[in-house]
């Protein structure tokens, strides 16, 4: 691990970003918090450059907000609309197409801002989190859950709810992780001082607190989050960069998400704010809010050393 590559090349305004912690969105790229792991850690895989797999074809998605690949359906995808949209997630295609659209019975979309999908006692099982809170105002939060559908057919779902609040403030979240071993966590997006990592107990109530992580390079708004299906490895995700984060065998997510993580630039995007694994680990697809957006591939090469 090295700190001073992190610290390499950084100009006038990243110094100024690291001293005021309050830069935002893609103007922020140059700026340094921490250490990061060098390319050529074991740990670390090389990204390859973004590769725009399609264009998403469905108007009805313009706020492209989380993404998750799906345990059951090969090359699909689920992902859903920030808010201002009703209560509803999509079955992307690596092409682009919709393959389903499914409406949360009974639920009042509020601001969904990610997703997750891992598996259950039914095998396996869609989460949706309705965190957003820019005003920091919400008194309670939720995270709905749906086993993931046999067949891939536009409709209405039952889902099961887990409201909750966290144990010190309301807090704005935009990144979901669910661990393969049943576990759920959110990450708090904030402009300033370090993001905090709560833990959401499966029947709701208080989230508590268990972890503070800053991005260490550009923009400090953590805007997506994805665990990969073995549980080996998560992915944070802001406007500005991609961090990967190596998890040991029987290890936490609090702990391993300490470490310097390895970077992957994600590609150029007007608010990119979803990023999910492939199935095998061997590449990080990426998607932003607008319409008819890009659906990016970035390659994961593991090292050989």
């Amino acid at each position: 691990m090295s700190s001073l590559s992190a610290f390499s090349g950084v100009g006038a305004f990243g110094v100024t970003c690291l001293l005021l912690a309050g830069c935002s969105r893609t103007n922020d790229a140059s700026a340094v918090r921490g250490p990061v792991q060098d390319a050529g850690s074991s740990s670390c895989p090389t990204p390859g450059a973004p590769t725009v797999l399609a264009r998403v074809a469905s108007p009805a998605i313009v706020e492209a907000s989380g993404l998750a690949a799906s345990l059951r359906f090969e090359g699909v995808f689920w992902t859903h609309n920030d808010s201002g949209d009703s209560a509803r997630i999509f079955a992307l295609t690596r092409t682009g197409t919709v393959a389903a659209e499914i409406a949360l019975e009974g639920v009042t979309a509020t601001d969904i801002e990610d997703i997750a999908v891992a598996p259950c006692a039914e095998g396996s099982c869609i989460f949706v989190a309705d965190t957003g809170d820019n005003a920091e105002g919400r008194s309670e939060v939720a995270i709905h859950r749906l086993p993931e559908p046999h067949t891939l057919t536009s409709g209405t779902a039952r889902v099961s709810t887990i409201r909750f609040h966290y144990e010190d403030r309301p807090h704005n979240a935009e990144s979901l992780l669910a661990d393969p071993t049943g576990e759920l966590y959110v990450l708090t997006k904030e402009k300033l001082g370090p993001s905090t990592l709560f833990a959401v107990p499966t029947s709701g109530d208080v989230a508590h607190a268990v972890a503070k992580i800053t991005p260490p390079l550009g923009s400090n708004l953590f805007t997506a989050a994805s665990v990969a299906r073995d549980g080996t490895m998560v992915a944070l995700r802001t406007y500005t960069h991609a961090f990967l984060y190596p998890v040991l065998p029987d290890e936490s997510l609090s702990v391993a998400l300490q470490r310097p993580p390895c970077v992957v630039p994600p590609p150029g995007e007007p608010q990119g704010e979803a990023v999910a694994f492939t199935p095998d680990r061997s590449a990080l697809l990426f998607l932003s809010e607008g319409n008819a957006v890009p659906l990016y591939e970035v390659s994961l090469t593991s090292s050989s050393r």
